[in-house]
């Protein structure tokens, strides 16, 4: 069940579908349609909630227009999960090159109140996924706008709205950990490639990515 806070300052609660490929791409494309428009495309906004959630054309004609964008970008965080797992690891990995901050600059526990990055606003922060939720934003943006240092620009955009330690994520700490032995000790992480998931080869890409962007980083000019 996927909630957010309406323009009213009231809950909405709606359940979100199990889109199939040929749906999310759809969905994604429309959405990247809205998100890229000006002034936005709040038709494209409506067409995604349709497609991603179990509301009817009634059911959403009654919500304000910004309750429908709000409805379609909660979606979007959701629809694509594994885009989120690739931004914990690229921030875990520029986590580790740059080490955990010694002074925190927010508050350890939520909520709290802080700057969005993204918006230029203030935003209150009630829970980690609130958090990654204003990454996501920059994520898209950084992809939108092209630019090659994705972890670096997002590591240095969240050092804006929250706590480091905030965002170790184990599980990202543990591939980078099994990512360094095998370069450091020259083996494998399967016997073949052919053995390997190919969960692992991406997020060893990703990894090796931005190391080497960090070790040239200054260096091109």
């Amino acid at each position: 069940m996927a909630k957010i806070t309406s323009e009213n300052k009231k809950d909405i609660q709606f359940d979100i579908k199990e889109l199939n490929l040929r749906d999310r791409g759809k969905f994604n494309n429309l959405y990247h349609k809205a998100e890229l428009s000006e002034p936005l495309d709040w038709t494209s906004f409506a067409e995604c909630c349709l497609i991603a959630t179990k509301f009817t054309e009634d059911e959403l004609n009654e919500f304000t227009d910004i309750d429908t964008i709000l409805i379609a970008k909660e979606c979007y965080f959701i629809v694509n999960k594994k885009k989120i797992e690739e931004i914990k690891l690229r921030i875990n990995v520029q986590i580790s090159l740059h080490g955990i901050q010694k002074v925190n600059t927010f508050p350890n526990e939520f909520p709290y109140v802080a700057l969005s990055p993204y918006t230029g606003n203030d935003v209150t922060f009630d829970s980690i996924d609130d958090v990654y939720r204003v990454i996501f934003e920059c994520y898209n943006e950084c992809k939108q706008k092209g630019f090659d240092r994705v972890g670096e620009a997002l590591y240095e955009q969240a050092l804006m709205f929250v706590n480091m330690d905030k965002l170790i994520d184990e599980n990202s700490q543990m591939r980078i950990r099994e990512y360094q032995f095998c370069k450091d000790f020259n083996c494998p992480p399967y016997p073949s490639l052919k053995e390997t998931p190919a969960e692992v080869v991406d997020e060893f890409t990703i990894i090796q990515e931005e190391m080497i962007q960090f070790s040239t980083k200054g260096k091109n000019g």
